[in-house]
């Protein structure tokens, strides 16, 4: 199965989905699978950097949203089956327009944060989880 990884965190960075996405693509890959993730590029990396990897890496500019949402919809339509762990909202807008399976790993709550970040809540997670709230924030 050609299955496509999108993340926002990738090796050389640090952090649970730098460990995790590698490990389940490489896991991916000894199953038989064709694998390939696709990576949001905060910083440039040495050219051959992931040529270790038994799997392509694409790493797509940060500051380049057109490019990145063609090379975005390239890969999906080389994929049966999308798995998201970055880059939610443009992989599955574009998974389904072309009708992509997608399987998306959240951490965390993103309606949490996003109203925190917008300034309309300043409840912690675990109180976020606990309570109720006006209808256009639990939609």
């Amino acid at each position: 199965m050609r299955i496509l990884i999108t993340t926002d965190v990738f090796p050389p960075q640090a952090g649970e989905t730098a460990i995790y996405v590698p490990a389940i693509a490489q896991a991916l890959v000894e199953r038989g699978h064709e694998v390939r993730v696709v990576v949001l590029a905060y910083d440039k990396v040495a050219a051959g950097a992931d040529a270790h990897y038994p799997f392509s890496v694409e790493r797509l500019d940060l500051r380049r949203f057109w490019h990145r949402t063609v090379r975005m919809f390239v890969q999906l339509r080389w994929a049966e089956v999308v798995f998201v762990d970055g880059l939610l909202a443009q992989a599955h807008s574009i998974s389904r327009l072309l009708r992509r399976p997608t399987v998306a790993r959240v951490t965390g709550d993103l309606v949490w944060e996003y109203v925190v970040d917008q300034g309309w809540l300043r409840d912690d997670w675990a109180s976020f989880q606990r309570k109720r709230y006006h209808r256009y924030i639990e939609r």
